[in-house]
């Protein structure tokens, strides 16, 4: 997880487990957690942006902050009903489960960083639709569709000192949907079409369609 996830997460189970225990929901632990919380929600929201893994650990996080206001007005307190106390605890408990599973899943669909090149040069990008005219398309039922491809090619470049590299993954939209599609029909689950959105946030080491590097003349 990226370092204001981290912040989030940790802050977010810290502060259930004081409200859990009581030893030491008598301290004064409490509301510097849920302050904290709500900074590090705000923080990760700003910088790294929002995660779909991370969204049940938001409501968590926002419901923290919720309760803490009403305790600052002084409901429930410690002398509330013993169904509202118990109430109180279970909530607490459902909230821990939630948030550990929402950490789990973003663990589990993690921001990886890609191994830079180790060779000397500027790394473009581009690509190719590739159209077979002579040749028909044998799995689709149009008898006038031909053999398509697309190609992807690397390439020594000489990128623009400002531009910026292409993401990991361009088009969530397209992508993640037909990712979820595959994963489904191969473990027959419903798999959710946003497991790899976080893809098109991860930077690659190339440089799309930038000119061609005059280190060589071949």
């Amino acid at each position: 997880m990226r370092p204001f996830e981290w912040l989030l997460v940790s802050t977010v189970l810290a502060a259930l487990l004081v409200r859990l225990v009581p030893r030491l929901r008598r301290t004064n632990l409490g509301p510097g957690l849920v302050c904290a919380a709500m900074a590090a929600l705000v923080l990760q929201l700003a910088f790294e942006g929002q995660r779909w893994s991370l969204v049940p650990t938001y409501v968590v996080a926002a419901g923290l902050g919720l309760v803490a206001a009403a305790r600052w007005v002084g409901w429930p307190s410690d002398t509330s009903p013993r169904a509202v106390r118990f109430a109180g605890a279970t909530l607490n408990a459902c909230a821990l489960l939630v948030a550990l599973g929402s950490a789990a899943l973003t663990a589990f669909f993690p921001m990886f960083e890609l191994p830079e090149p180790t060779g000397p040069h500027a790394i473009g990008v581009t690509w190719l639709h590739v159209e077979d005219t002579a040749r028909p398309e044998v799995y689709t039922e149009d008898p006038e569709d031909h053999r398509e491809l697309m190609v992807e090619i690397w390439y020594p470049a000489a990128p623009a000192r400002d531009e910026e590299p292409v993401p990991y993954e361009e088009r969530p939209d397209v992508i993640g949907p037909a990712t979820a599609r595959l994963f489904g029909e191969l473990l027959s689950v419903p798999w959710p079409t946003q497991t790899s959105d976080h893809h098109a946030d991860i930077p690659t080491h190339s440089y799309r369609d930038a000119p061609v590097s005059p280190a060589q003349t071949r």
